[in-house]
């Protein structure tokens, strides 16, 4: 029991000691722990850190060496002859597309014209009876008015093909010798030349007809060989005209333009054929008028 006894005190006296030398070495421990650390990261090499490259400082501009702003350069102005080609039918490009420009840029051309004409020429008389034959021959110098109304098609960029129809009043070939009342009726072909917006020269080649309805002399003259026997028609008379007007016209507005023109035309009329026989003796009767005529004519004209 004793020996117990001892043994438990001997083991209860050497606890203090244990626990006194435990904590004297625990700080010490720490204290070479932190050494240890402290010397590794001393002999480790630190890194750098990366250095922050230095923003450059803004450079003074000079204002006087900045370049002068450039101003947009003028668009041309629209040509006033000049014709829009939005809304062509069809998607078919306008005037201006093909080129055109002056006035009476529009498809089609409706002109009207006054004017004057001048016959020079002659008028020629024969009459046979049997084996006799009178002739006689006049000159031919009248002046009177003359008024056309015509049409034209254009056909290609500057040609025009259509007709026109003029009268011509009392025609009388010699002072009050009246034949009757001048019609004609031809066809023709506009050449146009463009020389500025508003302007252009025009030529114009013409063939036809010229008529004349019998009146005055020619009239009595035929209801007297009607009488007689003669085989003589009361109708109109006929002949054939070819000639060129030149001139030029000049745009009021994009539709509408004045024209004034000068004219040159040759003809020649059948105005008297007539024949007639008893079975002994025949008989006939002619009169031809040929003639050069100048004219010379202002109007209007519109254009669609």
């Amino acid at each position: 029991m004793l020996c117990i006894i001892d043994l438990m005190q001997l083991r209860l006296g050497t606890f203090p000691v244990l626990l006194g030398l435990f904590i004297a070495i625990a700080p010490l421990s720490a204290r070479a722990a932190g050494a240890s650390a402290a010397s590794k990261a001393a002999s480790s090499p630190a890194k750098p850190a990366p250095e922050k490259a230095p923003e450059p400082a803004p450079e003074e501009v000079d204002l006087a060496d900045l370049p002068a702003e450039e101003e947009p350069a003028p668009q041309p102005a629209a040509s006033e002859g000049a014709v829009q080609t939005s809304g062509s039918a069809g998607g078919a490009a306008g005037p201006v597309a093909a080129g055109l420009v002056g006035p009476s840029a529009g498809e089609h051309l409706v002109f009207f014209e006054a004017g004057f004409r001048q016959d020079l020429g002659t008028f020629s008389q024969q009459e046979v009876v049997g084996q006799n034959v009178q002739t006689n021959r006049d000159e031919v110098d009248t002046f009177g008015a003359m008024f056309h109304i015509g049409f034209l098609e254009r056909v290609a960029k500057n040609v025009r093909l259509g007709g026109a129809f003029a009268y011509g009043g009392n025609y009388a070939y010699s002072g009050n010798n009246l034949l009757g009342q001048l019609l004609t009726l031809d066809m023709r072909t506009e050449l146009a030349i463009p020389v500025a917006p508003k302007w252009a020269f025009i030529g114009t080649p013409r063939l036809g007809m010229s008529m004349i309805i019998p009146g005055g002399l020619l009239a009595d003259r035929i209801t007297e060989n009607q009488l007689n026997g003669y085989n003589t028609w009361s109708g109109p008379r006929f002949g054939f005209l070819a000639g060129i007007d030149v001139g030029a016209r000049y745009g009021l507005t994009p539709w509408l333009s004045a024209r004034a023109t000068v004219g040159y035309a040759w003809f020649i009329m059948l105005l008297m054929n007539s024949s007639a026989s008893d079975g002994t003796i025949s008989a006939a009767q002619s009169w031809t008028l040929e003639a050069s005529r100048l004219s010379g004519n202002i109007g209007l004209e519109v254009s669609f």
